[in-house]
């Protein structure tokens, strides 16, 4: 993948490491495959995934992914809060036909405090990758989600 990264410095080097090799690389292709799944079972349209772009009628650019730390004024679960967002683009040979930013927030409180009403998260809870990861990952699929989506759905007509 060689979309741009803009990571929160509140992440660990490990985590950020992942998400840049691997991690983001892979939800992102489980999520197309699911949302492309979903549409085909529904009926509305029907799409086939390719790894070739010379094969593909589209090809789908994962530009940006943001992940940062946002101040937040609960003080139920303080957090810390981040808000995950994806750029994507879907091009026709060298014509961009599609561009969209969404984005999803994930709360380290809530994580942390397994789904505690209240719950803050000591610095060590803070620190760990695996709780960042736990944080991050369903917060990055909900963005690539809403991303997939709405390329599906703005060229639903075009796919038939």
């Amino acid at each position: 993948m060689n979309a741009e990264f803009d990571v929160s410095d509140r992440l660990s080097e490990r985590l950020k490491d992942d998400l840049r090799v691997h991690l983001a690389d892979s939800v992102g292709r489980h999520s197309l495959r699911l949302m492309s799944d979903s549409y085909n079972r529904s009926g509305f349209t029907s799409t086939k995934l390719v790894d070739d772009i010379l094969d593909a009628d589209y090809i789908l650019r994962i530009e940006k992914i943001r992940i940062r730390w946002q101040p937040t004024l609960n003080f139920v679960q303080p957090g810390p809060y981040f808000k995950v967002s994806v750029t994507a683009s879907a091009w026709i040979g060298n014509e961009m036909v599609f561009r969209t930013t969404r984005s999803s927030n994930a709360n380290l409180s809530t994580v942390a405090g397994e789904g505690k009403k209240f719950y803050y998260p000591s610095s060590e809870e803070k620190n760990d990758i695996d709780i960042q990861r736990n944080t991050i990952l369903p917060a990055l699929r909900s963005a690539y989600g809403q991303v997939w989506d709405a390329f599906l759905r703005a060229n639903r007509r075009t796919l038939n």
